[in-house]
């Protein structure tokens, strides 16, 4: 059975963030805004004006992803300004990659699953070498 254009472009968007000229290009036809705006009103992608790019919504991901779960942390101002920092410096891409790299170092640190003795390859490509000074 052939798939509906729609289940194509999310297909797509799975496997990363496309501008409409390379989704078009992806699928071998003209660019379709108004499939993308009836996407981004159902709540499954958004457009990112920074990148300029279509992607899949924040939760639709983690539907697509069944071994990532999303955990929601409350940090005060002092944390929050301090991770803002380490981002616009350059030092980390998100702050995501920063509360990641930070666990990473806490399990390593008590020699925890899953960063315990041996590290998985994905984890130690992820890795980024910083110097805090304190």
């Amino acid at each position: 059975m052939a798939k509906s254009l729609r289940d194509r472009v999310l297909e797509a968007l799975k496997k990363g963030d496309l501008t409409a000229l390379e989704l078009s290009e992806r699928l071998g036809m003209k660019p379709n805004y108004y499939l993308l705006s009836k996407l981004e009103e159902e709540g499954l992608i958004e457009y990112d004006f920074a990148t300029k790019k279509w992607c899949l919504n924040r939760s639709e991901k983690r539907m697509v992803d069944k071994e990532k779960k999303c955990v929601c942390v409350t940090l005060t101002k002092p944390y929050l300004d301090a991770i803002e920092g380490l981002v616009q410096r350059g030092v980390y891409v998100s702050h995501a990659e920063i509360i990641k790299d930070a666990l990473r170092r806490l399990f390593r640190h008590y020699e925890t699953e899953p960063f315990g003795a041996e590290e998985p390859e994905e984890a130690k490509k992820e890795m980024k070498q910083i110097d805090v000074q304190v």
